[in-house]
């Protein structure tokens, strides 16, 4: 196994050696013998790639010449586009290497530079996306910035800078100046004297209700994203409406083309706003949101529909994402053999093919597979059509005169002979990169539903993937790293990587009730604090100060979590464990410092919009402590399981646990089973807890009681 910490040095070594030896009928550049797999994709072009290292920055000085970055990732659509029509492209390659020194950064890996240059391209374009293309100077002050660009786009801006590099470099860089004044005057926040209020939880609510789509569900238009974040915000909002968007907005994408309906999982977002047609690479982050959004909402309407999503998302997460190590893999791209989305559309003449009698019949019904194919024409697939559902099953047995329960016998079978089939077709390329972050997204996820829906494999591969991490991605000093790939571990691991593995190894303890889990969580708080920026306040996603020519600190939830929302949440949940005050008071310093950020967008902000009412309203917390084998303990751990409890946490414990626990864990102290080992439920709200309660009617009245509470906590906390 190699470790290494310096990484982009290596690469920047053996990527002279390999091109000073790499035959000629085949161009080689800075990236061969790298191990990211976006970079590969890109170590045969003939642009002069290096990798983010300071031998690029160095050769730049030497060469007195601008940077042209580009940054993106391996299983990015338009990524590949870009490579195939510009990058492999010899006299757009010849341009760029005459006018730049040429930088490839994959920005899963570096998040934290991504940000700072991401900053750029949506402060000079209005938005941002990938890939992202940036003209920085050697110092990595940005000039001017923008997202996809097509080759005549490329020889014009080659052409362009090239002749104001030669006859106004000065005015560039005062350009690049003000540029970064306006990035970092972005950053500059004051710090606000107290705690926002919890007025922002409705003015959120309303915000995301004008947002909504009353039709299609999910918020706004086209291109359409899961928004997991907002979702998962609404069903803690007590908003009465709030659960039916969620409901309307998760029916939608079970139901539409986002869903992989053969294979299972979701993929990235709809390009439209139906959810019809999907951008097709699958994201981890997005099944473990997906999984967590599934299992919530199962819980908040008792819907089984609900959690048969949920059961299907775990399916392609333990199936197509999980490594043979047992962590789990990045994500799987979009493109087959070129050709977006190949792999996963089907024409009516195939399924008639695999298919026959009723099978077909419920098939061609449910997804209206007509010969003609899609009439939302998608490039390159001809007549193929995306799966998505028309007519329900309920619809489609009626239609068809069929027993409904025998319509899902039909289609489960009909499903396991399609996914047959389409593991025979070519496949797309997996990105085998393990992200720490992701993976404590992965963690989370499957230790909550392993424990509310009794599937203890489930929590055993949680467990697997935390000792993978906590084992493999270290670098030789064992200083924690952000990915591991190929046998190597690189990069530290920035602030989103400590504060989503806290989570998700807190999870694993509450369901597990390993010590070292909860061990590994408080390492990963500890490093959490080490990102605290004391002189701003809040939580800097990187410490790689060198690199950086502009500290972000992220509090703006997009496909993930933000940073300092999840931070704050880990430490706000280890402090409801352990009592250590000195948590609150870097809560605090992330909800005052982004105060006027919440204040002008709440909606933008659902992270921490939920620390906000945990730190008002008090962390909740219930621990069950029973003989494990009676019957009545098993009935109070049921209603546990299936009840909803937003930002709760929960412990369930025999005696000896507990009394095992109660040094590690002071929330222990004191909270005994009663005779003979019959179950107590200590239902608590900071350090005051109600009176235990011993059977399962008793036990929802605490509930209730609890939630009764958190309204009059925050009232009389802000008179």
């Amino acid at each position: 196994m190699v470790r290494t910490a310096r990484l982009p040095m290596i690469l920047c070594l053996l990527g002279v050696l390999a091109g000073a030896q790499e035959p000629t009928s085949r161009p080689a550049n800075h990236l061969v013998g790298a191990t990211s797999p976006y970079l590969r994709q890109h170590a045969g072009n003939p642009v002069d790639w290096w990798p983010w290292c300071p031998e690029a920055f160095a050769e730049a000085e030497r060469r007195g010449l601008p940077i042209f970055l580009s940054i993106g990732y391996s299983t990015c659509h338009w990524c590949h586009v870009m490579e195939r029509e510009s990058f492999a492209n010899a006299e757009v390659a010849a341009a760029l290497n005459a006018t730049f020194v040429c930088i490839k950064l994959d920005r899963e890996e570096r998040p934290d530079i991504d940000a700072v240059y991401m900053r750029a391209v949506q402060a000079l374009q209005g938005n941002g996306g990938w890939p992202a293309t940036i003209l920085i100077l050697p110092d990595r002050r940005p000039f001017w910035a923008a997202t996809y660009l097509e080759p005549r786009s490329l020889l014009a801006l080659c052409e362009q800078v090239g002749k104001h590099w030669r006859d106004d470099r000065a005015g560039i860089e005062t350009n690049a100046g003000k540029l970064l004044d306006h990035l970092i005057g972005l950053e500059a926040r004051a710090r606000a004297a107290k705690l926002p209020t919890l007025d922002l939880r409705a003015r959120a609510v309303r915000e995301l209700a004008r947002a909504f789509d009353q039709e299609n569900g999910g918020f706004g238009g086209a291109p359409k994203f899961p928004r997991v974040p907002s979702l998962l915000f609404l069903l803690r909002s007590r908003d009465e409406e709030a659960p039916n968007m969620v409901w309307t907005t998760l029916a939608a994408m079970a139901h539409g083309g986002i869903h992989d309906h053969v294979g299972g999982g979701l993929h990235r977002y709809a390009v439209d706003a139906a959810w019809k047609l999907p951008h097709f690479e699958k994201m981890l982050y997005d099944q473990a949101q997906g999984l967590d959004l599934c299992l919530e909402l199962g819980q908040s309407c008792a819907e089984d529909r609900a959690f048969a999503m949920a059961e299907d998302l775990v399916t392609c997460l333990l199936r197509d994402f999980r490594t043979p190590d047992g962590a789990f893999r990045a994500a799987i791209d979009a493109d087959t053999e070129g050709v977006e989305g190949a792999t996963y559309v089907w024409t009516r003449a195939e399924v008639e093919k695999l298919l026959a009698g009723d099978e077909l019949k419920v098939v061609l019904d449910r997804f209206e597979l007509e010969p003609e194919g899609n009439q939302d024409q998608l490039q390159g697939l001809g007549k193929a059509k995306v799966l998505r559902v028309v007519h329900r099953f309920a619809a489609s047995a009626e239609r068809l005169g069929m027993d409904q329960a025998a319509l899902v016998r039909h289609w489960r079978s009909a499903r396991a002979k399609l996914f047959a089939a389409r593991e025979r077709r070519p496949q797309p390329r997996a990105d085998d990169k393990v992200i720490a972050a992701w993976n404590g997204l992965a963690i989370g996820a499957l230790a909550r539903a392993g424990r509310a829906l009794d599937r203890p494999d489930w929590i055993a591969a949680a467990r697997t993937a935390a000792d993978f991490v906590d084992r493999e991605l270290r670098d030789d000093e064992g200083r924690p790293c952000r990915r591991y790939v190929a046998g190597e571990a690189a990069h530290p691991a920035t602030l989103e990587d400590h504060a989503e593995l806290a989570l998700g190894l807190l999870d694993l303890f509450l369901v597990a009730k390993d010590p070292k889990d909860l061990a590994r969580a408080r390492a990963a708080a500890a490093r959490i604090v080490d990102h605290h920026d004391a002189k701003l306040g809040g939580f800097l996603d990187s410490l790689q100060r060198d690199d950086l020519v502009l500290p972000t600190r992220e509090a703006i939830d997009g496909a993930l979590p933000s940073s300092n929302g999840a931070a704050a949440l880990a430490l706000l949940r280890l402090q409801a464990l352990d009592g250590d005050e000195s948590r609150l008071e870097l809560v605090d310093s992330v909800l005052q410092t982004f105060a006027a950020d919440l204040q002008a967008a709440p909606s933008a902000h659902p992270l921490l919009l939920r620390v906000l009412a945990m730190r008002l309203e008090g962390p909740r917390t219930l621990v069950l402590v029973g003989d494990p084998t009676r019957a009545d303990t098993k009935a109070m751990a049921a209603i546990l399981r299936a009840r909803f409890l937003g930002d709760a946490l929960l412990i369930m414990v025999s005696p000896e646990e507990a009394s095992t626990l109660a040094e590690l864990l002071p929330l222990l102290a004191g909270k005994t089973a009663a005779a003979e080992g019959a179950p107590r439920v200590y239902v608590c709200r900071g350090s005051t807890c109600l009176e235990p309660a011993t059977d399962p009617e008793s036990l929802r009245r605490r509930l209730e009681e609890l939630d009764a509470s958190a309204t009059k906590a925050t009232e009389d906390r802000e008179r």
